[in-house]
């Protein structure tokens, strides 16, 4: 069975299931920290442990360099799946 790419990002960085969730949740789905608390039922102060959990094992300083680290390794993991991105494709073909 294949897994998602956010899976195998998450396991490269040894995250825990929730900080993947969390990962998933704001990343992904585009949570607020607020709405992400809410679904996980935590108070935001918790939340924002496991956030900067992912930041500490990502080494990732701000959300920007963390979105460009999954973004960046999405792409590889499509290129390595014999999927080309659009970009891909344009350097590919030119």
């Amino acid at each position: 069975m294949h897994t998602e790419p956010i899976q195998d990002f998450a396991k490269q960085f040894h995250l825990t299931p929730r900080e993947t969730e969390v990962l998933q949740a704001i990343a992904l789905q585009g949570l607020s920290n607020e709405e992400a608390a809410k679904t996980f039922f935590v108070h935001r102060k918790t939340l924002s442990n496991h956030i900067q959990c992912i930041f500490v094992k990502t080494r990732s300083r701000t959300s920007r360099e963390l979105l460009s680290k999954i973004i960046h390794f999405v792409l590889d993991y499509k290129k390595e799946d014999g999927v080309l991105s659009g970009a891909g494709r344009r350097q590919a073909s030119g």
